[in-house]
């Protein structure tokens, strides 16, 4: 049987599926796969370009197409389907690795594995708490061919796995569940400050940063928060940068920072925040755990599941439940160092080339079903 040495991987530079695309592509070159990367839904950033020039085995292709999760996105989603066309009949891959649904549903010639890092129908309805309204109906439809399509449908946790099935059908057969992996260079020896570290989609109503203002305003203790301010749809109106920093007025907001000052906010903070109404993984939490933070998390299963009793849980909407979770850690240094122990070692098992084994599998297996039906 032909062995897959040769992946056309899709990504986007707006969140945490680049930080994955990398991540994984590194750890695929040890075990001799070439990612040809294919970035949609805006221009990468300066550090990102630099990110990249650090792996030797990926060939880079950059449109800015918008992506099916943005609205009004189907011209160009069905543009971005013409362009990555013509990339696989140029580059000729063995496998497609789709972090998205859509584009499942092309004429490929060679197997489709898809990524489900999350939808929008479950964010909304995480985030709303009702189902997303009909202006979605065309990205149901399309999301939901684009799965009975794929090869192979993966999840990074069982609880994002479970909600797919709440809203889509997909075939028990072809769907798995991967963990993410990440890995950090080992953090250098310093004591933790008495400070509160959060990160992700300023703008993005599921990573409810605005909970963390309420309950900044009731503590002594900084809370800094790393991520956009403005949704990629554009920069004007109420998600704007200037609306977001007046109404978050408690929060000291770094904006987008690179990797190296992520590192650097992670090993220097006590305490991790994630308030979030809506995660199937948590990359940020991960390198939270990786260095030695002290988590504090939303209650949903997704972060049960991965963190276990390696990390204090409170309800997303529990204003005083996140106040007595900061006040218990900054007062009690002994357990608060005894969290972020247990949260570096329970992150061992997110290791990137466990991740890197689980998609060499999948796309092996895709690869044996598809030449056993042909």
């Amino acid at each position: 049987m032909k062995s897959v040495r040769r992946i056309l991987m899709t990504t986007d530079p707006v969140g945490g599926v680049w930080t994955y695309s990398l991540e994984l592509a590194r750890h695929l070159r040890e075990r001799g796969y070439e990612i040809v990367l294919a970035s949609m839904g805006g221009k990468v950033s300066g550090h990102q370009q630099k990110e990249l020039e650090t792996l030797s085995n990926v060939r880079f292709y950059e449109e800015p197409y918008r992506l099916e999760w943005m609205d009004d996105p189907w011209d160009d989603v069905d543009a971005a389907g013409e362009w990555l066309l013509e990339l696989a009949a140029t580059t000729k891959p063995d496998c497609v690795h789709l972090n998205g649904y859509v584009h499942a549903s092309l004429p490929w010639s060679v197997p489709v594995v898809v990524a489900a890092h999350s939808c929008v129908c479950s964010w909304w309805r995480a985030v709303h708490g009702e189902s997303a309204p009909a202006r979605y109906d065309t990205y149901r439809e399309r999301v939901q061919t684009g799965l009975l399509f794929a090869d192979r449908v993966v999840a990074p946790t069982r609880a994002m796995l479970e909600m797919l099935r709440d809203f889509w059908k997909i075939d028990d057969g072809k769907a798995s569940v991967v963990w993410n992996g990440r890995s950090l260079p080992e953090p250098h020896a310093s004591a933790k400050e008495a400070t509160i570290f959060s990160a992700g989609r300023v703008w993005d109503a599921a990573k409810n940063i605005p909970l963390l203002n309420r309950v900044a305003a009731g503590l002594d203790v900084e809370i800094a928060v790393a991520g956009e301010t403005c949704a990629p749809d554009g920069p004007d109106g109420p998600d704007g940068p200037d609306g977001l920093a007046a109404e978050l007025e408690n929060l000291r907001l770094l904006g987008p920072v690179g990797e190296v000052e992520m590192r650097e906010r992670l090993a220097s903070s006590m305490i991790y925040a994630s308030p979030a109404r809506y995660e199937p993984f948590g990359l940020s939490v991960l390198e939270a755990a990786l260095s030695g933070c002290a988590l504090v998390l939303s209650d949903l299963p997704g972060f049960r599941e991965l963190w276990g009793d390696a990390a204090l849980y409170v309800p997303h909407d529990n204003l005083s439940g996140w106040r007595e979770a900061f006040s218990r850690l900054l007062n009690d240094g002994g357990y608060c160092a005894e969290l972020g122990a247990r949260a570096r070692s329970r992150a061992q098992r997110y290791a990137p080339g466990r991740m890197a084994d689980g998609y060499d599998d999948l796309y092996t297996a895709a690869l044996a079903r598809a030449s056993l039906s042909s």
